[in-house]
């Protein structure tokens, strides 16, 4: 007989802020990069030192970036590709420098983007290309309030669609303090590459759960279980964006008790326990979707401090 042990976690489902590169797209020459070597970008500004100009943000190399000129709130900047053919993608990968925007917009569309010349050395995206392309909008995101380099990624809602627009616009008017720094070489928005392409599934499917519990222990002791979500990369997902968490064990007459841990989110006191050997095996819910652990089994020996009883 089993015994099913139901703790409830409330899921904190994040964004789609990256947890590890995605290295699919940087293998075998960028054949997979829809952006690589793109013939079509247009950006808001180029940075002063000409090394940084915008064909650097399609050339394979996320260590050379496009940086823009010196970045003002309320100034847009923006960087627009033009991808190579029409296969449909479903990922979009940015590739932020120490100078990124506090928050920005990410559009897929067909129209080719229109602009407005503010200077010699810039131009914004047009009022009416705006207007018209709002509805092109897959995502709004919201950046990191630090001056730390990050990669942000993106994909549908839906992991059954795929986007099939010809140009990829990220527009920005917020930008953190090194972007806007006027005596920092770094300064301006910078992304080291932009990349597309068709992953097939969330790149945070997880590929696995995983339970840590000790071999053995003795009777009447505590053992803490830690439960581990594995993504399709086998990186570690943050467990603060999983729910449902279900702990089975057998046999179900060994007295156990499992509850939620005060050390950790990921952790379980497995508590009463009887001499015997159990299997114990778990299940989470994580992204709509439940996945099961591999059982394990763990083995209660005879305390010999235990008194006699008569």
């Amino acid at each position: 007989m089993k015994k099913i042990y139901t703790l409830a976690l409330a899921a904190i489902m994040g964004g789609m802020a990256a947890n590890a590169e995605v290295t699919w797209l940087q293998e075998n020459g960028n054949e997979h990069n829809l952006c690589y070597k793109a013939t079509y970008v247009e950006v808001s500004s180029e940075h002063d030192q000409a090394a940084k100009g915008k064909d650097w943000l399609v050339d394979g190399n996320s260590a050379q970036p496009w940086q823009s000129s010196q970045c003002t709130d309320g100034v847009m900047e923006f960087c627009a590709v033009g991808l190579n053919n029409t296969e449909p993608y479903d990922l979009i990968e940015m590739n932020w420098r120490s100078g990124h925007p506090l928050a920005y917009d990410v559009y897929v569309t067909d129209n080719e983007p229109q602009f407005t010349q503010d200077n010699d050395t810039h131009k914004s995206l047009s009022a009416e290309w705006l207007e018209a392309n709002k509805q092109f909008i897959v995502k709004h995101m919201e950046g990191r309030d630090n001056n730390d380099a990050y990669i942000d990624y993106i994909q549908p809602e839906d992991v059954n669609v795929k986007w099939t627009g010809k140009y990829i616009v990220i527009a920005a008017t917020t930008f953190n303090e090194y972007a806007k720094r006027a005596d920092f070489a770094e300064n301006g928005m910078g992304m080291g590459e932009l990349r597309a392409g068709s992953f097939g599934r969330s790149i945070y499917d997880p590929a696995k759960l995983v339970i840590s519990v000790p071999a053995s222990t003795l009777e009447g002791n505590s053992v803490i279980a830690k439960l581990i979500v594995k993504d399709a990369n086998d990186d570690d997902v943050d467990f603060s964006k999983v729910s449902d968490v279900q702990f089975t064990c057998e046999p179900a007459d060994g007295g156990l008790t499992i509850t939620a841990s005060d050390q950790g989110a990921d952790l379980f006191n497995i508590s009463g326990v009887k001499k015997g050997t159990y299997t114990l095996t778990a299940s989470v819910k994580f992204n709509d979707g439940t996945i099961e652990a591999v059982p394990v089994t763990f083995t209660v020996a005879e305390n010999p401090d235990k008194p006699n009883q008569r």
